[in-house]
């Protein structure tokens, strides 16, 4: 059977490589548990009132979700102090990268980002056979200079992670201005796109500042925002944007109908009030991540200061495969950077103590066997 060709750049990209899953090493290796620490998930959970919304929409799922999501636009409006025209929602913010690419990218466009950024934003350029220039990163974190550099009359979409995946550095307030003002001063027509998925593990950060005091700047500027971290949603699959209303319906009007579904829009409403959880585990991941920092310095390991619920931890290209294949037997999943720009180093997602120290006992458990 003959194929019908694909269309030209298609055959350039690969599927995006998620983290191993609980349910795979558990039946590699015949585990009654297993225990993930690759995907940045939430490990607290998920709110109670996002837990009793679920259940409540239970005997309707056999009914179309609304095509809005109106209820739950329109708390996020409240939440952010815009209005309901400003904020578009996603089948997580991947589908809006996407989304965002289909709506304003042409052959000939290019699109600016750091390199060893979150991945979907060159597959999103990839996908629509544009260019994707990476500026070289300074000492993990997005060099503004670089990234400015990089930008010129064919760029269309500017991506910034902020803070960064895998890194977990940020960019300050100051540094979104430069920015701004660089896109001003060259005339660049292009859309500014802040990913803020770790907003609400960075927002006390030092210069930290999120692009929302920026809408009003004079230039396009779209802020991703997602359930998948702190809100602990991330199977449910939501998150949003906000920009001007001319932005969001040019994304409307590439937005597959019922994109969202009727569980995640009544969580994701109903964890908007669940306060004290966001607290909770913002609070514990702070602590949870000093106490690694800590306990990988002991073993030697370097890591990179984070602004999010992971690190980024060298532990030597000699010891990375291994380590990760040792801590799979023992049900422990960590994503290893090699084919993410950071060969030899390994990225943990913060967890309970319970969970660090069960990492911290498997770690040292793989150098006291000989390193094998």
């Amino acid at each position: 059977m003959s194929l019908p060709a694909l269309r030209k750049g298609i055959d350039k990209l690969s599927p995006y490589t998620a983290g191993k899953g609980i349910e795979e090493i558990r039946k590699k290796y015949n585990l009654e548990e297993a225990l993930k620490l690759a995907s940045n998930e939430n490990l607290w959970g998920t709110s109670e009132a996002a837990r009793l919304a679920i259940e409540r929409e239970l005997d309707k799922i056999n009914i179309y979700p609304d095509p809005g999501a109106k209820t739950l636009t329109e708390a996020l409006a409240e939440k952010h102090s815009v209005n309901p025209e400003n904020i578009i929602n996603g089948n997580g913010t991947d589908e809006i990268i996407e989304l965002a690419a289909k709506a304003f990218l042409d052959r000939g466009d290019s699109v600016v980002t750091a390199s060893g950024s979150f991945v979907r934003y060159k597959m999103a350029a990839m996908l629509m056979g544009c260019n994707c220039a990476e500026a070289p990163r300074k000492d993990h974190r997005i060099s503004v200079d670089a990234l400015c550099a990089e930008m010129d009359s064919s760029t269309k979409l500017i991506f910034i992670d902020n803070p960064s995946n895998p890194q977990g550095t940020y960019i300050t307030g100051e540094e979104i201005e430069k920015i701004i003002n660089n896109i001003k001063n060259t005339g660049i027509n292009a859309l500014l796109v802040i990913d803020e998925a770790y907003y609400e593990y960075a927002e006390s950060e030092p210069g930290y500042k999120s692009a929302l005091n920026y809408l009003n700047s004079g230039i396009p500027i779209m802020v991703l925002r997602t359930f998948s971290k702190a809100y602990g949603l991330a199977g449910l699959r939501i998150g949003y944007g906000i920009s001007s209303p001319e932005i969001i319906s040019a994304l409307g009007r590439v937005k597959p109908p019922f994109n969202t579904n009727r569980l995640a829009q009544a969580a994701a409403t109903a964890a908007l009030t669940d306060t004290a959880f966001i607290r909770k585990t913002v609070e514990e991941t702070k602590k949870e991540k000093e106490f690694l920092y800590a306990e990988f310095k002991k073993l030697g390991f370097e890591s990179v200061p984070s602004a999010a619920n992971f690190i980024l931890t060298k532990v030597g290209e000699e010891y990375a495969e291994e380590i990760c294949a040792f801590l799979e037997k023992k049900g422990i999943i960590v994503r290893p950077l090699a084919g993410y720009y950071y060969p030899g180093y390994l990225r943990f997602t913060i967890g309970t103590r319970p969970h660090n120290v069960k990492l911290l006992k498997a770690v040292k458990d793989y150098f006291a066997s000989g390193k094998q």
